[in-house]
């Protein structure tokens, strides 16, 4: 994930954060858990690095609004894809299936959502996930994002962002999952449309 910003923009370090190993893979365990697959190839629009796509493995497709701080992806889109734009999401897709994504956090976070969904309503991928932090689907104005929403799933804890630091974050996140149809029946192992992860612990 890689903040936006206008095109005068200088990456910088703390504007780049990579997605942790942990949530990422919590995304295709909760699928397990509900029944479904990631369908692959897996295209993720705001790559940076692509620590989500090396984490989920398999067929993979990347792109970012700024490839060329990301050279060493093999599997990036050259040119720069603006991923709140549905049709430029469109022409970078390939033959990738799904989506999966950790957006850039503010007021880009949505517009990139709404043009994930987007594609799913329009058939061009059968699923599109996006991980935001927890309180972000409380939002009055993406309530109907929210109706929509195929499946929820939550890492019950507080992963490390930085490398090199101590302890959990300071922030819950949720994996959004739309599909096609909306609300078709999933076999889930809990509650609802909600699918709750919990770390393993360690062996004494």
């Amino acid at each position: 994930m890689t903040f936006y910003a206008p095109t005068t923009h200088d990456l910088r370090p703390h504007q780049h954060y990579p997605t942790p190993v942990d949530l990422a893979r919590a995304l295709p365990l909760g699928l397990a858990m509900a029944g479904l697959e990631l369908p692959r190839p897996v295209y993720d629009p705001c790559c940076g690095e692509g620590a989500l796509l090396d984490a989920l493995g398999g067929l993979t497709r990347a792109s970012d609004l700024y490839p060329d701080a990301y050279r060493g992806r093999v599997d990036r889109w050259t040119t720069p894809v603006d991923a709140r734009d549905p049709a430029a999401l469109i022409a970078a897709l390939g033959t990738a299936r799904s989506i999966a994504t950790n957006p850039p956090y503010g007021r880009d976070a949505e517009p990139i959502v709404r043009a994930c969904v987007k594609l799913v309503d329009e058939r061009h991928v059968e699923l599109a996930a996006v991980l935001v932090p927890l309180p972000w689907e409380a939002a009055g104005s993406r309530s109907d994002l929210m109706a929509r929403v195929s499946l929820r799933i939550v890492p019950c804890w507080r992963s490390v962002w930085v490398p090199g630091t101590k302890g959990g974050g300071k922030m819950n996140y949720v994996w959004l999952v739309w599909t096609w149809p909306w609300g078709a029946p999933l076999s889930l192992r809990a509650s609802g449309r909600s699918i709750y992860l919990h770390r393993r612990r360690k062996s004494p």
